[in-house]
């Protein structure tokens, strides 16, 4: 029985672990984007 509630544990910890992984790649992503997209903008006025 305490070995189920340790596998239970030890995978709710790595499903956290990946999500916040992914949720921080694509927050950073989107930024890196953002600035892409603001500096082609910024050039194309210039």
């Amino acid at each position: 029985m305490r070995n189920t509630l340790i596998w239970l544990l030890v995978t709710r910890v790595i499903e956290h672990a990946v999500e916040y992984r992914l949720t921080h790649i694509i927050k950073r992503n989107s930024v890196s984007k953002q600035l892409t997209l603001t500096n082609t903008s910024l050039w194309i006025v210039e």
